[in-house]
C-alpha cells in the first residue's frame, strides 16, 4: 500500500512539475480565452428581462395543472390581443418575446417579457410586455367563463430591469478564465506529454536516478574567446555549486577523478568539464583536466590545440610533463585566480578506443590520482561512442551532462541503462542551457 502510494504521489509530483514547465502555455490560454469571451460579448447586444406574476386558484375543487395553464396562456387570443394593446404589434414578435412557466410558490406562474437594444427604452419595452399579456391572459380567462376550472389575477406587475440578462460579460469572462485555464492545463499537458525533450532540470534526478549538482545557463561569457580563462561571478558560481555538491555527496569514499559524459554531442559537456576545472583551481585544489575526446577535441580556449596531448602520450611518444599544460584562470568580480594543468587531446588516432583501453591510460589514472586533487575528465557522449566506457571503472565517479530543451528522455533513459549495466559510479547530472541566475547578487 505504501508503494501505491508512492507511486501516486510521484504521478502527482510529475503532473505539476509538467504544467509548471508548459505554465506559459496555461497563461496564455488563461488570457486569451477569456479576452475572446469578453470581445464577443461586447459584440452581443444586451437583452432585457422583465417579469410579471399570475396567480392562478381554482374556484372549485382542483386547480388547473401547470401544463394546462401554460397551454392557455399561449393561445392566440392572448398574443394577438396583447399585440393589438401595444398599438399593433406583430403576434410572431410578441411569441418571440414571452414566455410563461410555473413561478416559485403554489399556483404561480412567471410571464417573462424579453427586449433587445434596438427596441428604444427596452427596459421599459420589456416591462410593459411582461405586464401586458399577464394582463391580457387574466381577461382571456375571465371570458372562458366555466371553460376555465380557476381564477387568474395578476398579482405583480414587471419592473423594468436595471441591468440586462444577456450577456453577462462579467460572469462570462470569469468562467472564460476558469475554462481557459484548464484549456492551459490540458493543452500543457498533451504538449509536455508529444514532447520528447528534456525541458526542465527538475526531470533529470528523475530520468537519471541521481542528484542534480547544477544548472549551467547559456551565457554569452561562456561562448567567447577567451572562454573559460575569466569567468564572471554568475558563471563562476554555477561551476562552484556543483564541485561542491560533488565534494560532499553522502558516498562512502572520496571523489577526486570525475568523468564527465553526456548522451548527445552539443550539450556542453566538455564547457562544464573545463568549468568544474576552473572551480576547483580557484578554490586551491591541484586540477587537472583531461581532454579524453580524442575524435573531436574541444575548442574551449583554454589553451591553443596541440599535437603533442593524450594520445601522443598513450602511444609512448611523450611523457605527461610534455603533454601537459599549466593555465590561468580567473573568476568574479574581484578576480579570484589559480591555476590548474589541461591535458589536451593531442593529435587525432586512427585507434582511440584502444588507447583508452591500454594500460597506459590505466597507469595515467593510477599517476594523476595520486598528483591532483581532482581529476575532471572530458569523454565522447556515451550514448554515441564507446570512449567513455573502458574508463568508467577507474574514476570516482560520473556526471551526465544534459542539454534542456536538445536530450530525448528516451536518450537518458538508455544512458542510464548503459551506465548501469558497465556498473558505472554515477553520482550526478547537470542541466545545461538552463534559465541565467540573478546576476545582480553577485555584483
Amino acid at each position: 500500500m505504501a508503494e501505491r502510494g508512492d507511486g501516486e504521489q510521484t504521478r502527482r509530483i510529475g503532473v505539476l512539475r509538467a504544467i509548471w514547465r508548459r505554465k506559459e502555455i496555461v497563461a496564455i490560454c488563461t488570457l486569451l480565452v477569456p479576452a475572446v469571451v469578453l470581445f464577443f460579448s461586447l459584440r452581443e447586444e444586451p437583452v432585457y428581462e422583465a417579469t410579471a406574476t399570475v396567480l392562478v386558484q381554482p374556484e372549485q375543487g382542483e386547480a388547473p395543472s401547470p401544463g394546462e395553464v401554460i397551454t392557455l396562456a399561449d393561445a392566440d387570443e392572448v398574443v394577438e390581443g396583447t399585440g393589438e394593446e401595444l398599438g399593433g404589434a406583430d403576434p410572431e414578435f410578441i411569441s418571440d418575446h414571452v414566455t410563461v412557466s410555473s413561478g416559485d410558490g403554489p399556483n404561480l406562474f412567471r410571464v417573462e417579457g424579453t427586449a433587445d437594444q434596438g427596441h428604444p427604452r427596452s427596459p421599459d419595452q420589456a416591462a410593459r410586455l411582461a405586464t401586458t399579456y399577464a394582463e391580457q391572459f387574466v381577461d382571456y380567462t375571465q371570458e372562458l367563463g366555466e371553460g376555465f376550472a380557476g381564477e387568474a389575477e395578476l398579482v405583480e406587475e414587471a419592473d423594468p430591469p436595471d441591468d440586462p440578462s444577456s450577456p453577462k460579460t462579467v460572469r462570462n469572462t470569469l468562467l472564460g478564465a476558469l475554462a481557459g485555464f484548464l484549456i492551459g492545463i490540458v493543452v500543457a499537458l498533451l504538449r509536455d506529454r508529444l514532447d520528447p525533450r528534456v525541458s526542465s532540470a527538475r526531470e533529470l534526478d528523475g530520468l537519471l536516478g541521481v542528484p542534480l549538482l547544477g544548472r549551467v545557463p547559456e551565457s554569452v561569457a561562456l561562448s567567447r574567446e577567451e572562454g573559460m580563462q575569466e569567468l564572471p561571478a554568475a558563471e563562476a558560481e554555477t561551476f562552484q555549486m556543483a564541485r561542491v555538491g560533488i565534494r560532499y555527496l553522502d558516498v562512502d569514499r572520496e571523489i577526486k577523478t570525475v568523468l564527465v559524459t553526456s548522451p548527445a554531442a552539443g550539450d556542453g559537456k566538455t564547457t562544464f568539464a573545463f568549468g568544474l576545472g576552473v572551480a576547483g583551481a580557484t578554490s586551491g585544489d591541484r586540477v587537472l583536466v583531461i581532454e579524453a575526446d580524442m575524435r573531436q577535441p574541444s575548442p574551449v580556449a583554454l589553451t591553443e590545440p596541440s599535437r603533442v596531448g593524450l594520445s601522443t602520450l598513450l602511444e609512448g611518444n611523450a611523457d605527461i610533463d610534455e603533454a601537459v599544460t599549466t593555465v590561468e584562470v580567473t573568476t568574479g568580480a574581484e578576480g579570484v585566480s589559480g591555476a590548474m594543468d589541461v591535458l589536451r587531446a593531442g593529435a587525432a588516432p586512427p585507434n582511440p578506443t584502444q588507447l583508452i583501453e591500454s594500460q597506459r591510460m590505466t597507469e595515467l589514472l593510477y599517476q594523476v590520482d595520486r598528483e591532483y586533487d581532482l581529476v575532471v575528465i572530458d569523454t565522447p557522449p556515451a550514448t554515441i561512442l564507446p570512449d567513455a566506457i573502458p574508463l568508467m571503472g577507474h574514476v570516482d565517479g560520473v556526471v551526465v551532462v544534459a542539454g534542456l530543451g536538445r536530450d530525448r528522455r528516451d536518450a537518458l533513459r538508455e544512458l542510464r541503462e548503459r551506465l548501469e549495466q558497465v556498473d558505472a559510479p554515477l553520482i550526478g547530472a547537470v542541466a545545461n542551457f538552463a534559465a541565467a541566475p540573478d546576476e545582480s547578487y553577485f555584483e
